[in-house]
């Protein structure tokens, strides 16, 4: 059975109902808020709320056609792209700005605001809709098939790939920690790269690929045993450790992303119950998250590494610090806290609005030209080029653009398409990015027989696309991800196969 067959289960409801679900919350509050206050005379920015109201359209259009047709499924990568970021991040983050729940302090720096920000979302749409046409061109889907060959119908019980899992969860853990203790993760960023940093600092994907294939076994296989559940308690386990020392906002809802994509590529049925379930995991970790990862990054106040132990005691004294905060008054900073890290079009549009002035000041920066010298430079080692510069910088472009380099403010690959190649980059750019995430998906996923290997390949690739970082950066961590991930694979098929011929039976 392929994933198609196993979602069109009244899909009308079931995804009707999630969306009802997920967006009826805030659209109440928003006319609660406006019947509460002196009306829309105090939102200054109220006038981008039709422009978001189109853009939401477009965005959920993937979701509108699975609704229409049933032909698309739930996990494909426009999907993904649509409901997990360019819908939160720029149609609610759009409305958060337009009732006046974020108001960041570099709004000052756009410039005619009437003008830039409607731009800001048309470019988005722009973005959008060449990131779609790239993945719906029928050369897109020939060459994923092409390169992803014939899929054998002969499933491999989904059990024996539970000890390769567990010892790659156990491997990604230790990478996780050393990558800790060279400052290499969570954060945390070393302003000198070493030779060997980068491939540190690539390893901890190991955990997420381990715990990747542990969930597709668990969810996969019909009769669960003790040790099932005994490796499941340990995934989650390095789940919280990691989004522990990530320091992030968004280190526990990644693994509810994690745990929902597992299940559906699994083709466990999905119920309306299921989008629930989910909805309020996600609530709970979105809550969650804001605030630990605030008040983390509050405590630590700078992206210099630290020692181990210092860093880890970060963890504590954040827990401290929530514990001493008052109950209702942290859900109404998580409220907040929620709308402006959805607040994606405000920083973006930062770009819009000064990209052709800052442009001289670039090169004094490092960031000139981005895209060409990170994706040109990434052909050369770092071993035979030790000083290789990093040109898609995080810290110098908030400096340039935000004058504050201690945070790392969204750009998107859309602003930084239209910083290096202007409109017609996007629309070039974005393209590109939608041919290759449908490569992705019809060389391992579509209309294919189950397989645990190729949907762990096609989940790690599609989560190593950054919506909110570089354009330049995109294909290098593609490449890295796909060579490291390839190496887990190769371990995991000739651990099942080694069992298989002694017939072991876990």
């Amino acid at each position: 059975m392929t994933v198609n067959s196993a979602l069109l289960r009244k899909p009308d409801k079931i995804l009707l109902g999630g969306l009802a679900f997920l967006t009826a919350p805030l659209i109440l509050l928003g006319f609660f808020y406006i019947a509460t206050s002196d009306g829309i005379s105090n939102l200054p920015f109220i006038f981008i709320l039709p422009w978001a109201i189109l853009l939401g359209i477009l965005v959920l259009a993937p979701v509108f056609y699975y609704v229409l047709f049933a032909r698309s499924d739930l996990v494909n990568p426009i999907m993904l792209a649509s409901v997990t970021y360019f819908f939160p991040a720029f149609v609610i983050g759009s409305i958060a700005l337009a009732f006046g729940w974020t108001e960041p302090y570099y709004l000052s720096y756009v410039k005619d605001i009437h003008y830039n920000f409607p731009l800001t979302l048309a470019l988005i749409a722009i973005g959008f809709s060449s990131l779609m046409a790239g993945y719906y061109l029928p050369i897109s889907k020939r060459l994923g098939i092409a390169i992803g060959g014939k899929s054998s119908s002969v499933e491999i019980p989904p059990q024996r790939y539970l000890i390769p899992g567990v010892i790659l969860v156990i491997a990604g853990f230790l990478f996780m920690v050393l990558a800790t203790l060279v400052g290499n993760f969570g954060f945390q960023f070393k302003n000198e790269w070493g030779i060997f940093d980068t491939a540190i600092a690539m390893l901890p994907n190991y955990l997420t690929e381990g715990i990747f294939i542990v969930s597709l076994a668990f969810f996969r296989t019909k009769k669960l045993t003790v040790l099932f559940y005994l490796s499941y308690f340990l995934v989650l386990i390095a789940i919280v450790a990691k989004a522990l020392l990530s320091g992030g906002r968004s280190g526990f809802l990644a693994f509810v992303i994690l745990t929902g994509v597992a299940f559906i590529l699994s083709e466990r049925k999905i119920k309306l119950k299921t989008f629930f379930i989910g909805g309020i995991f996600s609530l709970v970790a979105l809550v969650g998250g804001m605030l630990y990862g605030t008040k983390f990054r509050e405590i630590k106040s700078t992206r210099s590494s630290v020692s181990f132990n210092q860093y880890v005691g970060y963890i504590g004294e954040t827990f401290d610090a929530l514990a001493k905060q008052n109950g209702i008054e942290s859900l109404g900073e998580s409220f907040l806290l929620i709308a402006e890290r959805f607040d994606t079009v405000s920083s973006l549009a930062v770009v819009v609005s000064n990209h052709e002035e800052l442009a001289p000041f670039e090169e004094a920066y490092g960031l000139d030209n981005n895209i060409l010298k990170d994706t040109a430079g990434f052909f050369i080692p770092r071993v035979f080029w030790p000083d290789k510069p990093v040109a898609s910088d995080p810290s110098a472009y908030s400096d340039l653009y935000f004058d504050y380099g201690e945070n790392a403010f969204s750009i998107t690959p859309i602003g930084d398409l239209l910083r290096n190649f202007g409109i017609p980059g996007i629309v070039l750019g974005m393209l590109i990015l939608g041919v290759l995430l449908r490569v992705i998906y019809a060389s391992t996923i579509e209309n294919r027989p189950f397989n645990i290997s190729r949907a762990t390949v096609y989940f790690m690739l599609v989560s190593a696309v950054s919506y909110e970082g570089f354009y330049g950066t995109l294909l290098p961590v593609l490449i890295r991800v796909f060579l490291l991930i390839i190496i887990g694979i190769a371990f995991v098929e000739a651990f099942v196969k080694f069992t298989d011929r002694r017939k072991t039976v876990y």
